[in-house]
């Protein structure tokens, strides 16, 4: 008689070989993405997989890839005026996201760049807005929203002539 162990031993074999049949059985264009990607970089690689058999938005064209970034943001909009649930509003998030990352292949850039490089910009910033709270020798919690944001803008207008250019249109809190 097999003991536990050995049960769940062949358990796990049996399991394997059906992965194992199933990865081989996958004839989709999107077999062999791995789901370990990070979403963003998954999110690129299925529409680089599709837009080889021509399931692709027209190429040099990207005011279409505009629109459906903005259509996707105002579902966002929507599901969040209307209280939609959660769930929901994780879908159209999501949907912005994969919008904005066929955007992004569209125009060549690489999408986990971009937000990396957002993301080091807004903690260089933050860090400068840091200091000025520090420098003023107050607390945070002395300061309401509209007083850090305007040391927020201080610190963009602080960067050179090329960036202020560029962040006009930003929104003063990115």
């Amino acid at each position: 008689m097999e003991g536990s162990a050995d049960v769940l031993a062949n358990w796990e074999k049996i399991k394997a070989t059906e992965k194992d049949i199933q990865k081989r059985e996958d004839t989709s264009i999107l077999a062999g993405i791995p789901e370990s990607l990070p979403p963003l970089l998954k999110a690129y690689r299925i529409q680089a997989k599709v837009a080889h058999v021509g399931f692709d938005w027209e190429q040099g064209n990207v005011l279409p890839l505009q629109e459906k970034v903005k259509e996707e943001l105002q579902e966002v909009s929507d599901a969040l005026s209307l209280k939609e649930s959660q769930e929901r509003v994780e879908e159209e998030i999501g949907d912005l996201f994969f919008a904005v990352v066929n955007l992004s292949r569209h125009v060549g850039v690489n999408p986990d760049v971009a937000l990396q490089r957002a993301n080091k910009k807004f903690e260089f910033r933050f860090r400068q807005v840091e200091n000025m709270v520090h420098e003023a020798g107050k607390e945070w919690n002395d300061y309401n929203l509209e007083e850090l944001d305007r040391f927020w803008r201080e610190v963009k207008g602080s960067n050179s002539a090329t960036d202020k250019n560029k962040e006009a249109s930003d929104s003063s809190l990115l």
